[in-house]
This record gives structure tokens, sequence and C-alpha cells, in this order.
């Protein structure tokens, strides 16, 4: 093929976008004391879509005597990346050598459902026999990456041959990539954060107000200062001594043992499972709520239209904030209820700073 004359044109497109997020947070507080809180949330470092794009038109040439450049982007530079198992194993330690008590790291990447047969505890009441450490840490790290890139080419034009063909052409390209990671890590030492059951009863999931109120939620005599839940939900609470409110943490699942599922769970009467009316502690259930005005009212589980609470659940930790990023608790995990009219909401623990 010989190659008498050409109109070649080309046209080339780039966009690239990244964006890195790290946020930390860091609570510590000691009995009796009010909380101190540390955080470190790095805004998102973004890379504005870079787009690029050259068209270069070729008249009477031969492809030896032109040529173009490549399209590229601005450069980018390279997020360092925090090296958060090593910090962490090194934080572990050195919480450990400080306290003397051993400590716990949540791994969202090894969740495991905890069956109701196991949330029983060999159906033994549960109750508050454990000494309580006087100090908590919170500590929560989150890292999210993301990468989108794409780029397009296209040539048209018209070529004649000296065999007297004329060749009209156009071809395009596309190409696209895209990439997304994120990690969690969440860290709980001590006493201080309390894990009281919650009902969403009205509501999707668990929120906490900003407001605080005086209660005190590990039954030691002294009022904390803690956060209610927002509307549609309430604590789940055992009014033992029929007085018509809720008087102390003891009356609430998992405020004093942290561990609010197997304390209702040693609740399963008839071991199926779940608690509902087959259990005689359901018609003394209650949820507690509060209005704006901090009036507080308790619910039988009937009422609010729960027929049954499902013993099993699943760890689910993500931080609770305020407006303004202040760490407010913890979820920690969830599981699900029966309504009477057929319908499904979730009941979940919440690690409550107090």
């Amino acid at each position: 093929m010989k190659i008498v004359d050409s109109n070649v044109a080309f046209s080339a497109s780039h966009e690239f976008i990244q964006r890195h997020e790290r946020h930390q947070s860091l609570v510590v507080q000691g009995k009796g004391q009010a909380k101190q809180e540390i955080s470190n949330d790095e805004p998102a470092e973004n890379t504005m879509p870079a787009e690029a794009a050259v068209q270069v038109s070729l008249s009477g040439a031969t492809p030896g005597n032109s040529s173009t450049g490549p399209v590229m982007a601005p450069a980018i530079p390279e997020t360092e990346k925090p090296e958060a198992d090593l910090n962490m194993r090194i934080l572990k330690l050195l919480f450990e050598k400080i306290f003397g008590h051993p400590i716990r790291i949540m791994d969202p990447a090894r969740l495991q459902e905890q069956a109701p047969a196991e949330a029983t505890g060999g159906g033994q009441e549960a109750g508050p026999g454990q000494e309580e450490a006087g100090w908590g840490i919170a500590y929560d790290f989150s890292e999210s990456h993301y990468e989108y890139e794409a780029a397009t080419f296209s040539a048209q034009g018209v070529i004649r041959t000296a065999d007297g063909r004329e060749i009209d052409f156009s071809v395009e390209l596309a190409m696209s990539r895209e990439f997304a990671t994120s990690k969690e890590i969440h860290l709980r030492a001590g006493d201080a954060l309390k894990d009281p059951l919650v009902v969403n009863f009205d509501a999707e999931a668990a929120r906490l107000t900003r407001t605080t109120f005086a209660f005190d939620i590990d039954a030691d005599g002294r009022p904390d200062q803690i956060s209610f839940v927002g509307p549609g939900s309430g604590f789940l609470a055992l009014d033992r001594n029929g007085d018509g409110t809720v008087n102390d943490g003891s009356e609430l699942f998992g405020a004093l043992d942290g561990d609010g599922f197997r304390e209702l769970a040693a609740h399963d009467s008839d071991g199926n499972g779940w608690i509902d009316e087959n259990d005689p502690v359901y018609d003394r259930l209650r949820i507690w709520t509060r209005d704006s005005n901090g009036n507080s009212r308790l619910l039988a589980l009937g009422a609010g239209g729960i027929g049954a609470i499902y013993l099993g659940h699943v760890d689910t930790p993500f931080a609770l904030k305020d407006d303004s990023g202040a760490f407010q608790g913890q979820v920690r995990s969830s599981g699900i209820f029966l309504g009477e009219d057929g319908r499904v909401g979730t009941i979940q623990q919440l690690d409550l700073v107090a």
C-alpha cells in the first residue's frame, strides 16, 4: 500500500480522581473524672478531577514526520499510608504496661455471629460480679482510599492511496479503572464505657442526643453524665423493684458487666433463643424513653408492638459522634426483634461514654 495523501485528527482525554481520608480519636476517662478526648481527623486529601484533552490535525504528512506527546494528568503526590497494624500493637502493649490489665482489639474483618446458644452462657444468671477497673479508654481509627482513572482516545480522517482508494475512518478507545479500600480499628479497655441494650422500636438504628443528663449508670451511688438515645429508640430496662422508674444501671442490660445480650439471655426460661411471652420476664421488660423536655416514660414491650427479642447478635462496631465530630459512644453489636405485626426491627448494644 502506498499513501498519496492523508488528513488525520487525534483527540484524547484523561481524568484522575484520588481521595484519601483518615480519622483517629482517643477518649480517656478515669472514674469520677471528666473524659479527655484527642482527635486527629485529617481532612480528605482530594485530587480533583484532572482533565486533559488534546487535538492534533495532521494533513499531508507521513507518520514519521509528526508526533504528539502523551496526554498526562498533573503529577499527584503519593499519600503515605499509616502503619496501622504496627501502631495498634505498640499501643496495645503500652496500655497493658501502664494499667496492668489485658485489653482487646475488635477487628471488623473478623466479625463472627454469636449464636443464641452461646449467648445464654449455660443459662446462668448474669450479674455485676466483676470488679471495676475505674478507668476507660476508647480508640477508633478509620482510613479509606479511593481512586478513579479514565482515558479516551479517538482518531478520524481520510486517507488516499496510490491505487485510487479513499478511506474514511474513525477509531475510538476508552479505558477506565476504579479502586476503593477501607480499614477500621476499634480498641476498648477498662470499664468507663458502659454497654446498655437499646431497642429501636420506631427507628432504623440508635442515635445519641447531644445533650447529656445525670444518671447513675454504673450503680455506684454517684450520678454520671451520659447521652440518651434519640427519638424512636429506648433503653431496654427491667424495673426490678417495681417503683415505675429506672433508678440506676442495675435495671438496664449490659450497663454493669458490658454484655447486655448475655444478661438478657439468662431470662430465656424455655431456651428457644428468644425472649417472648413464654418467658416470665417478658411482661416485666420496659423500653425507657425520654421526650425533648427530659420526661421519662417506661413502655411495655407489647405496647411498643414488640412480640419477641432474638438473643443472637453480631458485632457491628460503629462510632457515634455529634455534628461537631465529638465522640459520644460506639455501637458494639446488633440483633433483631419481631413485632406483633410481623415487622422486624433492630436491637443494639452501645458502648456509652459515662
